[in-house]
């Protein structure tokens, strides 16, 4: 099987995906897309410094991969979505070691509010995820906001982990339809 017949069949599978997703959302046209089932992936490789009860927007820093143009490096905490449609976006997380306060990790549409959130409580030895499925609209910009109540400035990014485990630290956004 050649590349160009696996990339027919990857969007064939991906458009019947796409109809059914569409049915439970609501939407009465399917179009198929060049953007369907592409990605970008972003990630923190530095550590950023979160300050004691301040909400902190996540300054990405290195791409991974992002076929669908969505991260700039002169816009690094914000990724514009480029094709209205349905997505899937999920978050990765680590903190510095801290016993005390709590951790909360949101994603947010920048001028719309709140897609997704959770708190963590202070003494967590995994990475933790984040996850949201929905439609998105062309334009809208994405970002991902963190917060630490611990009495001390923390770090999110990077390596953090004691046991030099680190969850990764990044975002990703998938076009589903």
């Amino acid at each position: 099987m050649t590349n160009r017949t696996l990339w027919w069949a990857v969007l064939a599978a991906v458009t019947a995906v796409a109809a059914i997703c569409a049915a439970v959302y609501g939407v009465t046209t399917v179009t198929a897309s060049t953007t369907i089932g592409q990605y970008a992936t972003v990630q923190k490789y530095q550590k950023q410094s979160i300050p004691n009860r301040l909400a902190t927007v996540i300054s990405w820093d290195t791409e991974h991969d992002d076929s669908l143009g969505a991260w700039t490096s002169s816009d690094p905490s914000h990724l514009k979505v480029t094709d209205t449609g349905l997505y899937l976006l999920t978050v990765q997380s680590a903190w510095t070691d801290c016993t005390c306060g709590y951790r909360s990790i949101h994603l947010q549409i920048d001028g719309g509010g709140i897609l997704s959130g959770m708190a963590i409580p202070a003494k967590w030895e995994t990475g933790e995820v984040l996850a949201w499925e929905g439609r998105l609209q062309a334009g809208q910009t994405l970002s991902v906001w963190v917060y630490q109540d611990s009495g001390q400035t923390l770090t999110w990014g990077g390596n953090v982990r004691k046991n030099n485990v680190s969850a990764g630290n990044e975002i990703t956004i998938v076009r589903l339809g």
